[in-house]
């Protein structure tokens, strides 16, 4: 930090004595009778012009460039503040900045954990146990008789018409009728005898 303050103080110094030499040359360009000379000093005075205007925005950038340093500072801080009352600690990492970590936050986080698994603990040792009800539902057994199952489903309206089948019921297409019915389209239908 001193030495570029000391840099800078150098930087400074040489650049006013400069400017002060190339004005003179400039004011004497102005005088000069020998075209030859005033040719060349009004050239190197042009220089000088475009290096002062240089200089100024150079300048410019600087004071631009620490503005938002100035910022990114304040930001800094008011980060900072928010550790200011909490178990921190701090450090530098391996790049050269200082970093500051709450300690009960991660205090926090083993705390969560745990809970979560005693919740999850509760979750698995708190199933409903198994009512009569479902256990009377998968002790009955599904019917096969092709007959019972043939009563279910169809239903005779009239003689010489075709069995109806009620939607809901239709499950298995039966694959054997009753004396007197065909089975047709995975249906079965009275025969009709005409005289």
């Amino acid at each position: 930090m001193k030495l570029s303050i000391i840099l800078f103080i150098v930087l400074t110094s040489a650049s006013i004595s400069v400017n002060a030499l190339w004005s003179s040359k400039c004011k004497d360009a102005e005088t000069s009778t020998d075209k030859v000379t005033r040719f060349l000093q009004n050239a190197n005075c042009t220089l000088y012009e475009k290096r002062i205007k240089l200089e100024e925005r150079l300048k410019n950038l600087k004071e631009g460039l620490n503005a938002k340093v100035e910022g990114l500072k304040e930001k800094v801080e008011a980060f900072q503040e928010l550790f200011k009352n909490s178990a921190t600690t701090t450090g530098t990492g391996s790049n050269g900045l200082d970093y500051a970590i709450d300690v009960r936050m991660l205090k926090n986080d083993d705390d969560n954990l745990i809970e979560n698994e005693e919740q999850e603990e509760e979750i698995t040792t708190n199933i409903p146990l198994r009512t009569k009800r479902d256990e009377e539902i998968e002790s009955e057994e599904p019917t096969t008789n092709n007959e019972e199952f043939h009563e279910i489903i169809t239903e005779e309206e009239e003689e010489g018409t075709t069995v109806g089948v009620k939607p809901f019921a239709v499950l298995i297409a039966p694959t054997k009728c009753r004396p007197g019915q065909k089975l047709v389209n995975g249906r079965c239908r009275t025969l009709v005898f005409e005289d």
